[in-house]
């Protein structure tokens, strides 16, 4: 009989092992949705792009670890909006579902990727980032999990869209960040 957190283990095994992956509404296979990422990261460095995370609470927290992974196995500008001050001024002055817009319209260029990450999928102030990039043309990845209803699992045109299907946020925030980190890892093993 397992215990309680080798059950949590097991599920966390067995919705990284389920995870789904679409380009533009198009299912794709895993190995599909690393090479997708892989390009995005390449164009992205040879157009001299940034690459902007966002996220909340604790997905917010693996955005930026992954956005300093970036910077430093990667050596492609990566950016995460961690700034207590920036934050809560665009909350109080613009509302919380704008937070990272305004910032976004300001700093995007189109040569930019967008990775926005929402356990929910359902989050106001991500899907207004992702529409955000969109209008400037940046390459965008959505990242979600809970419900396969989810509003940025079902976009459909992300340029990489991930779905994690565990309904416990823990699961979902623990597995986004292993694929990101894998995927990082992987791309940095093999251009170096």
């Amino acid at each position: 009989m397992s215990t309680k957190i080798e059950q949590w283990h097991e599920e966390l095994r067995d919705s990284l092992v389920k995870t789904q992956y679409k380009i533009n509404d198009n299912s794709i296979c895993q190995r599909e949705a690393y090479n997708q990422f892989s390009s995005l990261l390449k164009q992205t460095k040879e157009r001299q792009g940034s690459i902007y995370w966002v996220a909340n609470g604790g997905s917010n927290a693996i955005a930026a670890h992954l956005s300093q992974d970036i910077i430093n196995k990667l050596k492609i500008a990566s950016h995460s909006f961690t700034n207590s001050s920036l934050i809560t001024c665009m909350s109080n002055d613009y509302g919380y579902e704008n937070v990272y817009k305004i910032p976004l319209e300001t700093y995007l260029k189109s040569e930019d990727l967008l990775i926005a990450i929402s356990s929910s999928g359902n989050s106001k102030n991500i899907l207004s980032a992702i529409e955000t990039a969109q209008k400037k043309n940046c390459s965008v990845i959505g990242v979600s999990g809970m419900k396969d209803s989810n509003l940025i699992w079902n976009q459909k045109d992300l340029n990489l869209n991930i779905y994690l299907p565990s309904k416990r946020y823990g699961i979902t925030e623990v597995g986004h960040e292993a694929l990101l980190h894998g995927m990082i890892e992987v791309f940095s093993e093999s251009n170096n």
